[in-house]
């Protein structure tokens, strides 16, 4: 894909997750993204939290978050709570993507293929952005 920029500009690359997982993701306890195509992407990899939540998987990830961790459901589910409301529709930081996996030994993954993620650096503010489905550009 060709991205057009200006020079000396920095690209992020970014990658849409629904709500509670992207948050899952930037706690550090969510270390494989299940997606349907393989990538070979290496490197930094910024979180989009997308404006859709997965409303039946909330209470499942939130309890795993909370089991990782060890600390009660109901201190992670208030965690979620005060996150979620400020990071729906934003880049909301980025984890280091260092391989695409077809099986995994994490219980977080289900799918066809598992993005592998490690070092979670939620920013600061949340980076208002409308998202977009796959791998896409964004410049800050």
């Amino acid at each position: 894909m060709m991205v057009k920029r200006a020079a000396g500009a920095r690209l992020w690359k970014c990658l849409s997750v629904r709500q509670p997982y992207a948050w899952a993701i930037m706690k550090g306890a969510k270390d494989i993204e299940n997606r349907n195509r393989m990538s070979n992407h290496i490197g930094r990899l910024y979180i989009h939290a997308g404006k859709k939540e997965r409303t039946d998987d909330v209470e499942d990830c939130v309890a795993r978050v909370a089991k990782h961790f060890g600390v009660s459901v109901s201190e992670m589910l208030d965690d979620y709570r005060r996150h979620d409301s400020r990071g729906r529709g934003a880049i909301i930081g980025s984890v280091h993507m260092f391989g695409c996996a077809r099986q995994h030994e994490s219980a977080w993954f289900t799918g066809r293929y598992g993005y592998l993620l490690r070092d979670p650096k939620p920013l600061s503010k949340p980076i208002p952005f409308k998202g977009l489905p796959g791998f896409f550009y964004f410049t800050p």
